[in-house]
């Protein structure tokens, strides 16, 4: 009974404490919310919108990379001022929180394939935006596969059987020539990891899943390389 009577009066005093301490809110830390729409050969549009500010435009900025380097080439600021139909009908204050910044892509330094974020800049910090876009004036970027283990081999007997030939009959070549699970990747797909175009073009009994291996020229090199997370695209 005692027990009972101190857990009704702890109970309510323990409650006010964790609420005086951890103070309840219905406003979420971060008010800004926005959308990468799309990226073209001559654009990149979007949105960004701040709740706690709804009729005032915010800056955003692009940042373009080199897909594998965590080194932007670039980063273009922008401000989300332009008026949208869409954000209006669904509430987002007036409007005018779209964006749309005209782009040369000549004047980057050339890669293979460009991977573009966003991130809203405001008082309370800088958000990235939903949504990230890949974009390559020579390949289509198909579909993302995900996560995938990358592992390496050489045309070493400890690697390979000893042919000099994948399995297709093919010369395997360093930075082109990759193994895969043949029931998940056709032989003959074209695959971007880390910036480089592999073509699936050998398989073997270890390559299970979402698990590929990458060709070296020497066994030194499969070895440096090691195993690896990636993130793996078809491309045609």
């Amino acid at each position: 009974m005692k027990n009972k009577l101190l857990l009704r009066i702890l109970l309510p005093i323990t409650l006010m404490l964790f609420i005086a301490i951890f103070p309840f809110t219905s406003q979420a830390f971060d008010n800004s919310t926005g959308f990468l729409d799309a990226v073209s050969q001559d654009s990149i549009r979007g949105w960004a919108w701040d709740s706690a500010n709804p009729e005032q435009a915010i800056d955003v900025h692009i940042y373009i990379y080199e897909v594998g380097n965590p080194q932007p080439l670039t980063v273009i600021p922008v401000r989300a001022s332009q008026y949208r139909s869409d954000l209006a009908d669904a509430g987002m204050g007036d409007g005018k929180h779209g964006f749309s910044y005209i782009i040369d892509w000549n004047s980057l330094p050339k890669c293979t394939v460009y991977q573009i974020e966003t991130y809203s800049i405001t008082s309370a910090g800088n958000y990235r935006l939903e949504n990230t876009h890949l974009y390559s004036s020579e390949y289509t970027i198909v579909s993302s596969l995900g996560s995938y283990k990358a592992t390496a081999y050489c045309p070493c007997t400890r690697c390979t059987w000893g042919t000099g030939l994948t399995c297709t009959g093919a010369v395997p070549q360093a930075n082109h020539t990759i193994s895969v699970d043949t029931s998940k990747i056709p032989l003959g797909t074209k695959l971007l990891i880390n910036g480089i175009i592999y073509t699936a073009e050998d398989r073997g009994g270890g390559i299970k899943g979402n698990h590929v291996d990458i060709y070296f020229n020497t066994h030194q090199e499969a070895l440096n390389y090691g195993r690896k997370s990636v993130q793996v695209y078809i491309v045609e």
